[in-house]
């Protein structure tokens, strides 16, 4: 069988194997570990004093699923960097400024509809991000900038679809909101020596 991933917020690439050819009537979750690599767009704005935070990322995926009876837990964790570039009009910009993230999620669910040309698997979970953001060094107008270390706390919602068409290929499309629950965010002035 062969598996097409669509995810919906960036771009998500997943190595599965090989994988026995099964029947349609078998749009369920498996079992197993999952190795990918991911791409995706960052855009960081705070528009009162006009501050921005824009670029690309790459990274890693990695998770591990475990089923039974039509429910499923699976655990990932994901790690992505990319060097950004700031802009804010009285602070000068920046070039190619280090960013780098962490996230790892649990989340649990069911199949629906697991004998039909569409499944639906619907999950919920917990989820924690780690960012830095390293603005240390000077910007186009001899600012100093500084180190930011992020730490969020949310609730994964979605749900991920199965599609079966033509030549035993499958379409997965999740689609998934992020309920945010806490946030904490540390800065080092001391980067600036003020």
């Amino acid at each position: 069988m062969n598996i097409l991933r669509l995810v919906v917020v960036g771009l998500e690439a997943v190595i599965l194997g090989t994988i026995p050819s099964i029947a349609t009537a078998q749009l369920s979750t498996r079992s197993g570990f999952e190795l990918g690599g991911q791409f995706s767009r960052y855009s960081y704005e705070e528009p009162v004093i006009q501050m921005e935070l824009k670029g690309n990322k790459v990274g890693l995926t990695g998770a591990y699923t475990l089923t039974g009876n039509l429910w499923f837990a699976k655990a990932d964790i994901r790690y992505a960097y990319g060097k950004l570039d700031y802009g804010q009009p009285w602070s000068g910009t920046m070039k190619s400024v280090p960013d780098t993230n962490t996230e790892i999620r649990i989340v649990g669910g069911r199949d629906f509809f697991p004998g039909r040309d569409i499944s639906l698997s619907p999950y919920v979970g917990w989820g924690y991000r780690y960012l830095k953001n390293d603005l240390r060094g000077q910007s186009s107008t001899g600012a100093v900038g500084y180190r930011r270390y992020s730490e969020y706390w949310y609730v994964p919602v979605g749900v991920t679809s199965r599609i079966s068409v033509n030549d035993g290929w499958i379409i997965v499309p999740t689609f998934e909101y992020d309920y945010f629950m806490k946030g904490k965010q540390r800065s080092k002035f001391t980067d600036t020596n003020l």
